[in-house]
């Protein structure tokens, strides 16, 4: 069964990120030969695939932010799951030292 151009468009977004498998590879290329509408969309793809590989933050973060934001989060959860239990009157389990 022939496949539709949105096929085509998918299998090209995968030859670009190499996980097509070979037979599909090859599919995708004997398509290509003919098909000016889907030479062009890999075209496009590849373009815009290498422009965003070559974009850069605008900003560099501290390397420790991941483990402070991870800090406050946990605080920040015990916090209002403690506050949620007094208000309903469960009990609170607090960690012992």
């Amino acid at each position: 069964m022939p496949k539709s151009h949105h096929n085509y468009n998918i299998m090209i977004q995968l030859l670009i990120d190499k996980e097509l498998t070979s037979k599909e590879r090859d599919d995708l290329n004997t398509h290509l030969k003919d098909c000016a509408i889907c030479q062009q969309q890999l075209e496009d793809v590849k373009a815009f695939t290498a422009a965003v590989r070559r974009a850069k933050p605008r900003i560099e973060t501290p390397p420790d932010l991941r483990e402070r934001v991870l800090t406050y989060m946990t605080a920040y959860r015990l916090k209002h799951t403690e506050s949620e239990q007094m208000e309903s009157g469960e009990a609170v389990h607090l960690p012992c030292d």
